[in-house]
């Protein structure tokens, strides 16, 4: 070999190390996904390379604790905790807005979220009554977790979600404003039970609430019961300039009833400037066999990022 010929090939291997490393930054995945504990959660990470982290369990052992409800100690605890592993947040996953829209009855909900909130003594009046001092509450936690992006909702769906876009748009834009002037932008979840749930539902409310505070957490997944092609019908109906991360669960990756084409779909989001992170939400209950499968699907993430 020459030398011409190996400063060639030094050059092309070091392009293609930064160029994996870039792909890379583009992953990461829910911290409850993939660990039962926070070690478990650090350890999986390493594994992987994964340097981003979407938080929402606090990861309290026999304790249903979300990150949102975190204050004093227990915050610099867990931040600190998370620098010495050397994970940063992408997102901090809030359940705001996962309640009743005042005036409506709901088709849908969660008992999930209807316990969670039932154990903090929280029902849907007090839910949305004290809406902004928990947005607030919100802000101040994604600030001392390092992250700017919280997850939102739109409330329990209801039958015709349609006439309640606007009174929906007024709420989602006094939050947006609140976490504009904070530096923080909601991520507003397409969630097939609550009311903005597909593609066209999705662009709608973007189109009412223009301000720079509200963004989206994309999940195709959570549209299709509900919606015939999320891909790429259904994407291209999405202002892409909003889009502030993305949720991939393993029923997209491998089926079998409602597979989808992620390896498209990081194709035309990268070629189309996305930069925000492709998250991996297992979602196949949280437990060990959930943690097992979450390994399978990073693997596969991995690849399909890597073939982009």
């Amino acid at each position: 070999m020459t030398r011409r010929e190996l400063l060639a090939a030094l050059v092309a291997a070091t392009a293609a190390r930064a160029d994996s490393g870039a792909k890379m930054s583009h992953i990461s995945a829910i911290n409850d996904e993939i660990g039962l504990t926070f070690d478990e959660t650090v350890a999986f990470a390493k594994q992987y390379g994964i340097q981003w982290v979407e938080l929402r369990s606090a990861q309290v052992p026999g304790k249903l604790r979300y990150c949102e409800t975190l204050a004093g100690a227990d915050l610099r605890d867990f931040r600190k905790r998370l620098d010495d592993s050397g994970l940063r947040a992408s997102v901090l996953d809030s359940s705001l807005l996962k309640s009743v829209l005042p005036g409506t009855v709901s088709e849908k909900r969660e008992d999930f979220y209807v316990r969670y909130f039932a154990e903090m003594g929280l029902d849907d009046a007090a839910l949305f009554r004290n809406r902004l001092d928990m947005l607030k509450r919100t802000i101040d936690v994604a600030h001392g977790l390092g992250t700017r992006e919280i997850r939102v909702f739109s409330f329990w769906r209801v039958t015709d979600p349609t006439p309640h876009f606007p009174k929906i748009a007024d709420v989602l834009a006094e939050m947006a404003d609140i976490a504009a002037k904070e530096n923080c932008r909601l991520l507003i979840e397409n969630e097939g039970s609550c009311n903005v749930a597909t593609s066209a539902e999705t662009a709608e409310i973007l189109r009412l609430v223009p301000s720079k505070g509200l963004g989206l957490n994309y999940d195709p997944q959570n549209s299709m019961p509900i919606e015939a092609q999320p891909f790429p019908e259904g994407y291209a109906k999405l202002p892409k300039n909003r889009i502030g991360n993305v949720h991939v669960k393993a029923e997209g990756l491998f089926g079998p009833k409602r597979p989808l084409d992620w390896g498209a779909i990081m194709h035309a989001m990268l070629s189309g400037g996305y930069i925000g992170r492709f998250s991996l939400e297992t979602h196949r209950g949280h437990n060990s066999d959930n943690v097992k499968a979450s390994h399978q699907c990073m693997e596969k993430m991995i690849g399909l990022l890597e073939a982009v």
